[in-house]
């Protein structure tokens, strides 16, 4: 379904849904995507995004139907990443989250942006997580939310992993042009004012990711940003509290850096077309040669082994669970940790869309 709008290989995702994802489900999604993309999602009341024709689209978890938003990226030039922290108890401590980001190579240098989330109990530790962030980081623009669902969920190489409490974040470094813009009332003009930016710079906008506080309107804000960036790909959510650079009346352009845990605020997440940096010469023959090449990697073999396995594996069991499934629409679990093969079989829409050119594709 999303392979007809795609341009290359994406590298990052953010994923939100409404109602239960049960494991088969999520597992399936995540093994159609390449093991090297890094996505992290969450469980919300609301979500917001737009559809294939450009035109933004909400559900709710009141709607008693699970739907699904999920946003591509491709960025050529630029190395991503992703990490989760576990708030398994009242005993987990500071201490084990900052080791933890250590050994997930979150403090290494050069992280230009960070999205995070947190759910639960996880929330806890935000404010104090985001400004050690910010610290290690100086330069970098911070931006996420509280998640008002009961769970979380990271996925690379194959693996998807879920948490009802605790943090999950999607980093970035090298050529990621991302700006973060904070806005209360005066949103339809601060977005005209970035557009009005990005033009006398030649830029045009990839897409954009949006925490909007529940106490707002979040479809109107979704729809401020369509009016102003008409067709351009958008998802996001409304949130429990929103993390951005603080929020200035006086400031009239996105910001980065001083990340703050705020409230009544929009956070707008904004992606622009990245330029490249390196010119080079490519042709056919060079390229063929170069993918024949990388084929016969060890890593490679290994990989696709291991794709064919997991697509094996995944058939025989949905081939032996037949006719038995059984409709559920009590939403998620409430330990969102247990990884059930027995989980109902609701559908999740996937809402893509792409406005790109040959170096970055971004499907909403």
């Amino acid at each position: 379904m999303l392979e007809p709008k795609l341009k290359a290989p994406p590298t990052i995702g953010l994923f939100f849904a409404t109602g239960r994802l049960p494991s088969d489900k999520l597992n399936q999604l995540v093994c159609s995507l390449p093991p090297a993309l890094h996505l992290i999602g969450a469980q919300v009341h609301t979500l917001l995004g737009t559809n294939p024709e450009g035109i933004i689209c909400s559900a709710s978890i009141a709607e008693g139907t699970a739907r699904a938003a999920l946003t591509l990226g491709a960025f050529p030039e630029a190395e991503s990443s992703s990490f989760l922290l576990r708030s398994r108890s009242a005993s987990s401590s500071w201490s084990d989250w900052r080791i933890s980001l250590e050994e997930q190579g979150v403090l290494q240098e050069g992280w230009k942006v960070i999205v995070v989330m947190s759910s639960g109990s996880g929330s806890e530790w935000l404010q104090q997580l985001i400004s050690f962030l910010q610290l290690a980081h100086p330069s970098a623009a911070i931006i996420g939310g509280i998640a008002t669902g009961q769970g979380l969920v990271r996925a690379h190489a194959h693996k998807a992993e879920k948490i009802g409490n605790g943090v999950v974040g999607l980093m970035f470094r090298g050529n990621v042009p991302l700006t973060a813009l904070v806005c209360r009332e005066d949103t339809h003009c601060r977005l005209r004012q970035v557009r009005a930016a990005m033009e006398r710079e030649g830029m045009s906008l990839l897409g954009g990711t949006m925490f909007s506080c529940s106490a707002r309107d979040a479809e109107a804000d979704a729809h401020t940003f369509a009016l102003t960036f008409a067709g351009v790909p958008l998802v996001g959510m409304p949130a429990g509290g929103e993390i951005g650079p603080r929020y200035q009346p006086d400031a009239t352009s996105t910001q980065v850096g001083g990340v703050a845990l705020q409230g009544f605020t929009v956070v707008y997440g904004l992606f622009a077309v990245p330029a490249r940096s390196e010119h080079f010469a490519l042709h056919f023959q060079d390229i063929d040669a170069e993918f024949a090449q990388r084929r016969k990697r060890a890593t490679v073999k290994a990989a696709l082994a291991a794709v064919a396995q997991s697509q094996a594996t995944m058939l025989e069991r949905n081939e032996q669970k037949g006719e038995s499934d059984v409709d559920d629409d009590s939403g998620w679990s409430s330990s969102y940790d247990d990884d059930d093969d027995d989980d109902d079989d609701d559908d999740a829409d996937a809402d893509a869309d792409d406005d790109a050119d040959d170096d970055a594709d971004d499907d909403a």
